[in-house]
């Protein structure tokens, strides 16, 4: 059975590439640089009961992500206003955030839900994302 599996992944091209090299961990202690309002995104519901964050930002030019056992940071590269992207990069990461759901909250709140695509290279890793950005 192990050779036939072997034999599998030798001869389907692209069998190997689906494993990405990129992982997100979810992190619960907030960089200190953020202070005040900013967005809070979560892959679950479970994860914000708990705040554990998987994306945050200052809501102006800098984020955070935990990529690889390492947290990064990130400066935004591009936004248009009254769009739904967002774009930033660092040294090593190009990350995507895309808005498909937006609520209000609150007072000064909105419910967000989207896709957070992180690359490096030809490597990319997307997931779904719910939270809040806010003050």
């Amino acid at each position: 059975m192990k050779r036939v599996v072997l034999i599998l992944l030798l001869f389907i091209p692209g069998a190997c590439s689906q494993l990405s090299s990129i992982s997100l961990e979810s992190f619960t202690e907030l960089p200190q640089e953020l202070d005040g309002c900013g967005c809070y995104f979560y892959l679950s519901k479970e994860d914000e009961k708990d705040n554990k964050y998987i994306f945050v930002n200052d809501f102006a030019s800098t984020a955070f992500v935990f990529v690889n056992h390492k947290l990064e940071k990130f400066q935004l590269k591009e936004h248009k206003e009254g769009s739904n992207f967002y774009s930033y990069s660092n040294k090593e990461y190009d990350l995507k955030i895309e808005m498909t759901k937006k609520s209000t909250g609150g007072d000064e709140t909105s419910n967000i839900e989207g896709i957070l695509t992180i690359k490096k290279g030809k490597e990319e890793l997307k997931k779904t994302f719910m939270g809040t950005c806010g003050c």
